[in-house]
């Protein structure tokens, strides 16, 4: 298990910050020579277009299309991108003292 953090520059979106962390977790990988890559992450959109083998049209395409190209120009790397779900549980609320 690794962790790493870098700066960025400003980003537009949630989507845009988890694609740039993509990004730079699968670099770090190969660099690494890590063979078998996990990389789970809560944006649904994000996994399904990294996932998706066509060729991608959105805002963002370009960066999922370099992270795909990263993955593929390394065929001894394994590359999965699963959802992490997160449940919470709602605060309780405390009832008011306070009469009116």
């Amino acid at each position: 298990m690794v962790a790493l953090s870098s700066k960025r520059p400003q980003v537009v979106d949630g989507e845009e910050a988890e694609l740039l962390a993509c990004q730079r977790v699968v670099a770090f990988a190969i660099e690494m020579g890590f063979k078998d890559i996990i990389i789970e992450g809560d944006s649904v959109n994000v996994i399904k277009a990294l996932n998706w083998s066509g060729t991608n049209f959105s805002q963002l395409g370009h960066m999922v299309m370099d992270i795909q190209r990263l993955e593929t120009s390394h065929r001894s790397i394994s590359l999965s991108i699963i959802i992490s779900l997160f449940i919470r549980q709602p605060e309780r609320l405390k009832p008011m003292d306070q009469k009116w």
